[in-house]
């Protein structure tokens, strides 16, 4: 091989690639064009046209500041906005940013144990440093945050990292007295501000929706996983598969949240019934305001478009007793009480899907919700861990027609979440309060409480989208 044709550039072929990249190029802007004409929602959430600083501000009120960030292999970037004021400043590169957060979400994601409690400390105060202490004087008298994550922060919930404070005393005090940001303010998400922009403009039904809260909770998952349709084996795997564990306190969560409500603007489906065909064939899906997803999550970084909720898998194991009275209970729909749809109604349960309900056919969902609630315990996350699973499915819910979400980041307590989410939405009924304050006060009342006052309780759950 002669080496010195290795050191001499081929202009040909140089020539030749740039042409290729050029036809490239074109070729993704004429497809971009006709997305942005054909489906216009679409281009909305994924190729959403950049605003002008003027148009971002006004996007914003006297309390809010919005921090988007940028993630690089040499440096990051943090760009803070409020309604009168810019600051952009240069952060560490992504790779230091990540180990951080890994490790942070690791603590998290993990039950509570004391030894475990100075690593926290150090790594949420030096997380505080990192990504909001530069910020400044932007967050001078700003009680909301609207956070705009790249890469792996879409996976870091800020309210959960620490403010000030001796670490000795905060390794000894414990949870319940850490200083949280969630103490002092009230964090909501978006994929752009653009997408927040857009969801902010996006015409709604001028009577709105008919009823008030739709929900799925305590599916049934069989014990053998080579019984499950083949598309569940081969997005999860027989380990996975092994950790799809009931749900049963979900169910208690589900009555609890649709007692706020009048009993006829109410519709639960559990057990059998919580399956996919009753979230595709619900045709007045678009009546209710609040949506209620209580299940087992997949987020898929590897392809994002595969992530999903895992509702009621078919089971040769159950079908046996299909039909038959649940141990559940529950009321009848006949009876004239909250339309209740549970496995004690004695009809054939059809499984025509296969209970993965993923981000493609999220897409295809009618939705005019205010708020959809992903209240899952997510099971899909590796060891790369980029924040391109949760995008997508926040993303498809956007898409098909809801204003927010409130999203879990890790496998939750089945325990303490019921309760923080019965409270969320008796904050939601206060009306005077934004989305993001009704969470930040169930929040902080499981913190008050004390046995849940660690972040492994409360921290998983986000705002995402619109917060009013």
């Amino acid at each position: 091989m002669n080496v010195h044709s290795l050191k001499t550039p081929n202009t040909q072929t140089i020539k030749s690639l740039e042409e290729k990249l050029k036809q490239l190029e074109v070729d993704r802007e004429r497809l971009e064009h006709e997305i942005r004409q054909n489906h216009p929602r679409y281009a909305e959430l994924h190729y959403p046209m950049p605003l002008s600083l003027e148009a971002i501000r006004r996007q914003l009120d006297d309390q809010a500041v919005l921090l988007e960030y940028t993630l690089g292999h040499s440096a990051s970037f943090l760009f803070a906005v409020t309604k009168d004021d810019f600051l952009a400043v240069r952060l560490p590169d992504a790779m230091a940013i990540a180990e951080q957060v890994k490790t942070l979400r690791e603590i998290m994601a993990a039950r509570p144990q004391r030894q475990s409690f100075r690593a926290y400390v150090q790594l949420a105060r030096e997380l505080h440093q990192a990504l909001i202490a530069p910020a400044g004087r932007m967050l001078t008298g700003k009680r909301h945050w609207v956070i705009v994550p790249d890469g792996i922060l879409h996976y870091l919930p800020f309210e959960a990292l620490l403010q000030s404070g001796d670490e000795e005393f905060l390794v000894s005090a414990g949870p319940r007295l850490w200083p949280y940001l969630i103490r002092d303010y009230a964090i909501s998400y978006v994929p752009s501000a653009s997408v927040l922009a857009n969801l902010r403009q996006r015409p709604r039904r001028l009577n709105g929706p008919e009823k008030m809260f739709l929900a799925y909770a305590d599916p049934l998952y069989g014990a053998d996983a080579t019984a499950a349709p083949r598309q569940v084996r081969s997005a999860l795997g027989s380990t996975r598969f092994s950790q799809l564990k009931p749900l049963p306190h979900t169910r208690a969560e589900a009555h609890g949240i649709a007692a706020l409500y009048p009993q006829n603007k109410v519709r639960l489906y559990l057990r059998d019934q919580a399956r996919e065909e009753n979230v595709k064939d619900e045709r007045q899906l678009d009546q209710f305001r609040l949506i209620h997803f209580a299940a087992h999550g997949l987020l898929n970084e590897d392809q994002p478009a595969y992530s999903g909720l895992i509702l009621s898998l078919p089971d040769v194991k159950r079908s046996a007793v299909r039909g038959q009275r649940s141990e559940a209970g529950g009321d009848n729909i006949e009876t004239g009480g909250p339309q209740r749809v549970t496995d004690n109604q004695k009809q054939e349960t059809k499984f025509v899907e296969d209970g993965l309900l993923q981000v493609y056919e999220i897409f295809n969902l009618k939705l005019n919700a205010d708020l959809v609630v992903l209240s899952a315990c997510e099971t899909g996350l590796g060891k790369e861990v980029e924040g391109e699973g949760l995008v997508g499915l926040t993303q498809a819910f956007l898409y098909a027609g809801t204003a927010s979400l409130v999203v879990s980041l890790w496998k939750v307590s089945d325990r303490s979440t019921p309760e923080l989410m019965v409270s969320f939405y008796e904050y939601l009924n206060i009306g005077a309060v934004t989305k993001s304050e009704a969470l930040r006060g169930a929040q902080l009342r499981l913190i008050k409480n004390g046995r849940y006052a660690h972040p492994y309780y409360w921290a998983p759950f986000i705002l995402v989208g619109d917060d009013h």
